[in-house]
């Protein structure tokens, strides 16, 4: 590893990124543990290295040219999975205007071989969206619930939970001012309305639809000032545990029936 530690050939003077080292007791004996990276800003290569008890070997990074800042290279090599301290990370990512909930949430997606992405409304996209809504619809999990035409989707934020080119679940839904809500909130104040959040029936239950939830919730957190939502799923505990206990929400209203013979 005695190229981090030494200027190149050319004389070139490398950047430390950081080095954090911490000490600790393991099996009765002192240990030092810790992390160090270096750039290489002529090479575009960043050196990086561990020592503790059970250190993984050095790593070698290729940094597209481009990426020249530090702030941008420390975001860069977070993306490629690299061990970020936390702080230098929650620098670059409010320095560059991003949500670090968000960009975790899409470090934990890919880890689990997924992709979560706002996406622009085209025609395929249409058409796939409308071909979920009609297996939801075919479920009857939700009352009165009917598939979508494309003017239902259109003029609405589109979020994306993805494997590969397959939509695994949605969630679309628009900011407007609040109205007759007086009691909860000034009237007018922004609002995300949540229209619809879907799930493949297979894959509900793990979490995703959380994920999908708190992604919107980090991407529409600068433009509203509530997440709002209603719904006539039928399995109404299952939903209220989802959005009151998983995703923090509070109960502001209910509208129930009963049919008299």
């Amino acid at each position: 590893m005695d190229r981090v530690e030494k200027p190149s050939e050319n004389g070139e003077e490398p950047r430390r990124l950081w080095f954090e080292s911490v000490q600790g007791m393991v099996d009765g004996e002192r240990v030092l543990a810790g992390s160090e990276a270096v750039f290489f800003p002529a090479r575009h290569e960043v050196f990086v290295r561990f020592w503790g008890p059970e250190a993984a070997e050095p790593e070698r990074y290729d940094v597209p040219p481009e990426i020249t800042e530090t702030g941008e290279l420390l975001i860069w090599l977070a993306r490629q999975d690299v061990s970020v301290p936390r702080g230098r990370l929650r620098e670059a990512l409010e320095k560059a205007g991003l949500s670090e909930e968000r960009f975790l949430l899409t470090q934990e997606a890919k880890h689990m071989g997924f992709q979560l992405r706002e996406a622009s409304l085209t025609p395929a996209l249409t058409k796939a969206l409308i071909r979920l809504s009609a297996a939801w619809e075919a479920e009857g999990s939700c009352r009165g619930y009917r598939k979508n035409t494309a003017a239902d989707i259109e003029g609405n934020r589109i979020f994306l939970l993805e494997k590969g080119s397959k939509i695994l679940g949605y969630l679309f839904g628009h900011v407007e001012p609040s109205k007759n809500s007086s009691s909860v909130m000034p009237e007018g104040t922004p609002c995300f309305e949540v229209e619809e959040l879907y799930v493949r029936p297979k894959l509900r239950s793990r979490g995703y639809g959380g994920m999908l939830f708190q992604y919107t919730e980090e991407c529409v957190r600068k433009e509203a000032a509530y997440m709002m939502v209603s719904t006539a799923t039928k399995d109404w505990q299952a939903i209220l545990n989802f959005y009151l206990k998983e995703q923090g929400m509070q109960f502001w209203s209910a509208r129930l029936f009963k049919k008299l013979d």
